[in-house]
């Protein structure tokens, strides 16, 4: 047991050790971090794409509802003419749905 704990502890300060020069290299400190939560480093520009804000997926979930409403919209639009009634009131059902759909998944998150 005392080898193991002896190995157990020589890797957690080598893990430390790698730790503090990663976050000085990348040039964030403990101190910094504590002084500026908003700070525009490398670590948390990391830690911020992939652990998005929920905001920011709102805004991502309008702007993609917006761009997929306008395509659809035109879509039904060009090709109504060419559509008869049943095809329109189905086309126009289905992006009522659509449409629907999308605010459901916006109130979910």
């Amino acid at each position: 047991m005392g080898k193991k704990d002896k190995e157990r502890d020589v890797h957690e300060q080598v893990r430390f050790q790698v730790d503090d020069f990663m976050k000085n290299y990348m040039g964030e400190t403990k101190d910094s971090l504590q002084k500026n939560e908003n700070n525009f480093g490398a670590m948390s520009l990391v830690d911020s794409w992939f652990n998005p804000e929920p905001q920011l997926i709102k805004h991502l979930i309008i702007i993609q509802m917006i761009a997929a409403m306008i395509v659809t919209a035109l879509m039904i639009i060009v090709e109504g003419q060419n559509m008869n009634p049943f095809e329109g009131m189905l086309s126009i059902v289905g992006f009522m749905f659509f449409v629907s759909f999308t605010a459901l998944m916006y109130n979910r998150f």
